[in-house]
């Protein structure tokens, strides 16, 4: 369980080590204990104003995390207002029930639970679980039609973009929410698969996708892979650590071994290199192109060995990523990534040095 004064100063590491930071998602403990929430945990925030502000003031933004399946419960600072907006008599302590088909409660949901807040510095909002895909509407999923609304009134007044961050909701999800791929194993295993499916979710348009870069939980500690998903991360569209709180989860760089912190940080950095380069992919995706990470079919869809290499994909309009998702040779001390380079000539980033395209190359890379 993290406090104001633990995230205040993760927060203040990464100014300090000159790692840029864009967003701090807070997870479930920023409420009143339990799954679903709307009022300070002031044990855990005793000033959530101040540290919303000390966010901002920093150039940071504020995501808070939602799980609204479980209605509105008495103990909520909103209950009284909300209980009375849904008929409900608010003396008689009964809960107000989710019903996200319910136009009514629409409207006392953002009302009263989440504008408020928006008011003291939320940003945006994480949906992260609903119980079920059914309402009282029949063919509606909740969580579908909890990224459309939410990310339509995050730009209710014209100040903000139209953005929630979310999980795949069905058909139609990719125009509303940053994606997430679910709680990540940590084994290379799954690194791999990441690689495949972040490429892969193209194929429905959700392009705004990431995963918990590390991994959630499971698995054991492995500094190697740890870096090898960080630099992944990097050429993904977006970039977020995340995990359950096992302390051998630390994901910050600076706590790692020498040659683990360096390559990682290195790569942190590289990541707001290319930011002007993704945005450029962003808007290309807004005005009706692909999204900023592709599967090597879109870009040769006659080519048969397009769609045998799955470990890579188009990151924007002029780099092929194909991260090391194996540990190093024992003996060499370097990885090896078998990489199909389609017709053309290629230059590697880091040496600039020459390839020859239409064909399957060795590639070997050090832990940098």
């Amino acid at each position: 369980a993290y406090t104001q004064i633990d995230l205040e100063r993760i927060v203040g590491e990464f100014e300090a080590h000159g790692v840029p930071l864009s967003v701090c998602v807070v997870d479930m403990d920023w409420h009143l204990p339990g799954w679903t929430g709307y009022t300070w945990n002031k044990d855990f925030f005793p000033d959530p104003r101040g540290f919303l502000k000390g966010l901002h003031d920093r150039g940071v933004h504020a995501c808070l995390n939602l799980h609204p399946a479980e209605g509105v419960a008495p103990k909520e600072n909103a209950y009284e207002e909300m209980a009375r907006h849904m008929g409900i008599d608010p003396a008689s302590q009964v809960p107000v029930p989710f019903d996200i088909s319910n136009p009514k409660f629409i409207e006392g949901y953002f009302k009263f639970l989440h504008h408020p807040l928006e008011e003291d510095g939320v940003d945006f909002w994480w949906m992260d679980w609903q119980q079920g895909t059914k309402t009282t509407m029949p063919g509606l999923d909740p969580l579908w039609y909890l990224n459309h609304l939410h990310s339509s009134d995050l730009a209710r007044d014209g100040k903000k973009r139209a953005m929630a961050f979310s999980r795949w909701g069905g058909w139609g999800s990719h125009r509303y929410p940053v994606g997430f791929s679910g709680d990540s194993s940590r084994t290379w295993e799954t690194l791999a698969f990441e690689v495949e499916i972040t490429a892969q979710s193209a194929n429905t348009g959700f392009g705004w996708w990431s995963h918990d870069i590390g991994g959630f939980c499971d698995g054991f500690p492995d500094d190697e892979l740890y870096v090898r998903w960080v630099q992944f991360g990097v050429l993904s569209p977006i970039f977020r650590f995340h995990n359950w709180g096992d302390p051998t989860l630390d994901y910050r760089p600076w706590c790692k071994e020498e040659k683990y912190r360096s390559a990682s940080l290195a790569a942190l950095r590289f990541r707001s290199t290319i930011v002007p380069y993704l945005y450029t992919a962003a808007h290309t995706n807004h005005l009706g192109g692909v999204p900023p990470c592709v599967p090597m079919y879109f870009g040769c869809p006659d080519h048969e060995e397009a769609y045998h290499c799955p470990g890579q994909y188009l990151f924007g309009p002029s780099l092929l990523a194909a991260p090391f998702t194996t540990p190093a040779h024992p003996e060499t001390g370097l990885a090896e990534k078998v990489v199909w380079l389609p017709p053309g000539d290629w230059y590697r980033f880091d040496s600039g040095a020459f390839y020859e395209g239409g064909r399957w190359t060795a590639v070997h890379g050090s832990l940098e």
